[in-house]
This record gives structure tokens, sequence and C-alpha cells, in this order.
């Protein structure tokens, strides 16, 4: 299991010094790697994956196991899953014609080339950060950044097994990954760099599940992506148990002696939240710093002014 670790007071130093003796214990070094969740109880699980409809509700138990056990049961269906994935990139690469005329590839679909794989993984990494569901879940080489998004938003509710809602502890991932790529340097197969879709089948050749333990590495073509310190790690999900990379990550061993790749997961009770948003802002980690944009701007505007129920200048 992963090693779990409870924040003792609602300082930033607190939640620093956590993850700084994890990185020492363990010698990780600049490996990690870190994803905040707003529900303590969410799993590794990319977007397209996790069922839409599936509720906010602890079925059979609150015990931790158990819970994780219901929610990777929960997941969509492979086959609808793959559908879903062709159609979602397929659908997002016209859009970008209006917006991103440079990531629009002229190579015919049927050609296949290194040139329209990279623009295709380009393609992939701009519809991660603008929330398309994608087989490749965010992490961050910034454990504030990670902070950050477990306690931005309000706390997350969750029906407990007895039928009481409850506001839900947030937590940050922090995860050794001993491999980082560039998403299109990950294999080559007769000199042409895969497609993303290519990538992801599941008797691919290598298989998808060999790269388990890399980040992927994209490029700065989004100021979004360079702000959030971004890199990707990728679910393969097969029909093969061990491919499900929330169980790789919370079952790593955690003796010195047979260390592979650690994983520490960080419970950040919820009423620590807004005090540690407040002390990030004063680092300068927010929404606006995070995603450059006027809409962004104006939310943290929003909250900078009411929520502290203080005038705000910068």
């Amino acid at each position: 299991m992963s090693e779990d670790v409870t924040l003792k007071t609602d300082k930033l130093t607190e939640f620093l010094r956590v993850v700084e003796d994890w990185r020492d214990h363990w010698k990780v070094g600049e490996r990690a790697v870190y994803r905040g969740h707003t529900d303590f109880n969410w799993i590794l699980v990319a977007k397209l994956f996790r069922d839409p409809d599936a509720d906010s509700e602890n079925h059979v138990s609150d015990d931790q196991k158990q819970a994780d056990e219901q929610l990777l049961r929960e997941r969509l269906r492979i086959e609808e899953a793959h559908d879903l994935e062709h159609r979602l990139l397929n659908d997002f690469s016209r859009y970008l014609y209006a917006h991103r005329p440079d990531l629009v590839c002229t190579v015919p679909e049927e050609e296949k080339s290194s040139i329209r794989a990279m623009q295709e993984w380009r393609q992939l990494a701009l519809a991660q950060h603008y929330g398309l569901p994608t087989r490749f879940l965010d992490f961050t080489t910034n454990m504030l950044v990670a902070l950050f998004f477990a306690v931005e938003e309000r706390a997350a509710r969750r029906k407990t097994s007895d039928g009481k809602l409850q506001d839900q502890d947030s937590a940050v991932w922090a995860i050794e990954v001993p491999n980082r790529l560039k998403v299109w340097q990950v294999w080559k197969k007769e000199g042409i760099w895969l497609s993303p879709l290519e990538f992801a089948k599941e008797r691919s050749d290598p298989p998808i599940a060999n790269f388990m333990d890399t980040a992927f590495v994209p490029e700065h073509i989004d100021e979004r992506i360079r702000a959030q310190g971004s890199v990707f790690m990728c679910e393969p999900w097969g029909k093969k148990p061990d491919w499900q990379l929330h169980l790789r990550l919370r079952n790593k061993t955690k003796t010195i002696k047979e260390k592979t790749t650690q994983t520490l997961r960080i419970r950040i009770p919820r009423d620590y939240r807004e005090s540690l948003r407040e002390q990030l802002d004063l680092a300068g980690i927010n929404r606006a710093t995070l995603f450059p944009d006027l809409g962004s701007a104006a939310r943290y505007l929003a909250w900078a002014v009411h929520q502290r129920k203080r005038p705000y200048n910068r």
C-alpha cells in the first residue's frame, strides 16, 4: 500500500516538511511528481475511464481499500472507453482550426508519418489541459501546484456507507517516477513515431503496459502546460488487472531493500483548505498564475476580494 500521512497543522511549512522527509528518506531526488485531489477517496484513474454517472457514495464500506475496489469497478467498460477516445480526439482536432491552426496537421490521416504523430501528441496534450477526457493523468513537478488543486475547490461531498453526506478531506499524491520522456519519443515502429491512438492499443508493439513507470513531458505549446509544470502518466487499462495505474502505484513496496517506485499520499484535513489556499496565494500559486487567461484572472480576483472579505491590490 502507499504510505499515508495526515497533516498535523494548517501551515504550508508542515506540508513542505512532510514531502521533504519522504523525498529524503527514499532518496527520491528530482524523480518525484505530484497530483492533488479534492476528495481523499479519489483514485488515480484517467478521466477517459471514469463513469460520469457513478455516484459519490461508498456502497459497501468506508474502509479505504474497499472504497478503492468499488471505484475501480465503477470505471467505464474497455470497449466503451476506447470508442469514446477515438471520437473525442478526432472531433477535438476539428475545433483546432479556429483556435490553434499551428497544430492542425496537413498530412492525410491514412498516411503514417512522424510529422502527423508529433502533431497528434501535441493536440492530445492541449486537449488534456482543457478538460477533454483522455487516458492521460495530469501530474506536476511542483508540489505546491498539486496542493493548490487539492484545496482550491470547495470540499468534495461523499455519502458514507451509513447514508450520511460528509465533506471530505483532500489529498496530494507524491510519486517517484524513474523515467521522463517526450511523449512521441516512447517508441518508433519502422522508423515512424507512434500516434497517440496507436500507442494506446492494448496489443501495441511494445505493449503500452511497459511504460507504467514513465512520465511523459509535453512541450510548452500552451501557457497552462508551462505554468503548471505538467507531466502525464498513461493509464493503459487493458484486460490485465496489473495494468491499472492506481493499483500499480498504490501497491509499491515500502522497503528500502526492495525499493522500486515509492508512493506517498498526504491527507489534507478539510478544515485546513482555506488557510492553505491563502498561504499558496502569498507564494504566487493561484488560479491566475496557473491558468493565464482573463476568465481565470476574473475568477481569482472574485475569490481574493469577496472570499477574503477585505480589499485586495496587486
